[in-house]
């Protein structure tokens, strides 16, 4: 995702209007006084979303925070699951306390932290008590300041994101620096991945979006699924959402073996298919991430995804106002 100072503003304009409801002005930049910049992000955040549930995304999210990891990265994960959070499950991991406790100043960030596979850090969503999930859409600034501090803990910080379209999701989405989005050949997942994208196209105002095919066939099934995506979104949004595939995992009865057991696949079976598809997948976003590390100095550096997003926690206007 560009990092160029300007298109992060645009970005961060179209987010404030969506989560209000409503469009604002178009800002001229070079009118306005400059502005303090933020500090450089510490961490690159990775989102990975999905369309709809049941694609793969929670599975898709902790095999790359695994393999990341591997690489001697210091990675977090992040479930931005605030009511059927089941990250920690993938991870077998049986968590004391979750993001509600963070919330409610009962724990801080290092202590609701568990430790995964790989040494990565595990800050479970919500799925000990519902009132987050019930909880309104303007707790969302809140919540992104609670987890600030994770950018002293890593390098890549991973957020498996809720599945479907929120306010919340619009907000982690603005903030990122770059997005997976997770689909596979189903009609119905391919049109959530549409909804997804016009979502990032009126949220974001232009988005670089990574593809992963899951539960393909084989590698030609997940090219046409591809393409299929690749080429309605090409049409309804020229120039705007930019998609690019970044691999696939077949439809495997070892994927099913290591969530029944509750570990990564990439440590349960080390030699399978959709191992070796994820530590493919893992090396591009590990080659990207030096090259994003790269930027975070000087003028072309990205702002912390952490960063409060002027009108983003604020709730819409009433339509009886």
């Amino acid at each position: 995702m560009s990092t160029d100072p300007r298109l992060i503003r645009m970005r961060q304009d179209a987010a404030s209007a969506f989560i209000r409801g409503g469009a604002d002005e178009p800002r001229n930049v070079s009118d306005e006084r400059p502005e303090a910049r933020p500090a450089p992000a510490r961490s690159q955040v990775i989102c990975v979303a999905s369309g709809k549930g049941g694609t793969g995304k929670t599975f898709v999210a902790t095999n790359l925070a695994v393999e990341l990891a591997r690489s001697g990265k210091r990675v977090a994960l992040i479930d931005a699951d605030f009511g059927l959070a089941n990250t920690h499950l993938m991870m077998g991991i049986e968590p004391r306390y979750d993001i509600s406790h963070l919330m409610s100043g009962e724990r801080t960030l290092r202590e609701i932290i568990e430790h995964g596979p790989m040494g990565v850090r595990v800050v479970p969503g919500g799925f000990l008590r519902t009132g987050l999930a019930l909880g309104a859409d303007s707790q969302i600034e809140g919540i992104m300041s609670a987890l600030a501090p994770i950018e002293e803990e890593a390098d890549i910080v991973i957020v498996d994101l809720a599945a479907g379209i929120s306010q919340r999701t619009a907000r982690f989405l603005a903030g990122a620096h770059d997005i997976v989005l997770v689909a596979n050949h189903e009609v119905t997942s391919r049109q959530d991945v549409m909804s997804t994208l016009g979502m990032l196209a009126d949220t974001l105002g232009a988005a670089t979006v990574h593809l992963v095919i899951n539960m393909a066939r084989d590698r030609g099934h997940a090219t046409v699924t591809f393409q299929q995506i690749w080429t309605r979104a090409s049409r309804m949004w020229r120039g705007r959402i930019k998609l690019f595939f970044s691999g696939w995992i077949p439809r495997n009865h070892y994927v099913q073996s290591s969530i029944l057991r509750g570990k990564p696949v990439v440590i349960a079976h080390p030699q399978c298919a959709p191992t070796r598809n994820i530590r493919l997948m893992a090396a591009r976003l590990l080659k990207h991430h030096g090259v994003w590390r790269s930027r975070q100095v000087g003028r072309w550096s990205a702002p912390s995804a952490f960063e409060p997003i002027a009108g983003v926690g604020s709730p819409p206007p009433s339509p009886f106002d």
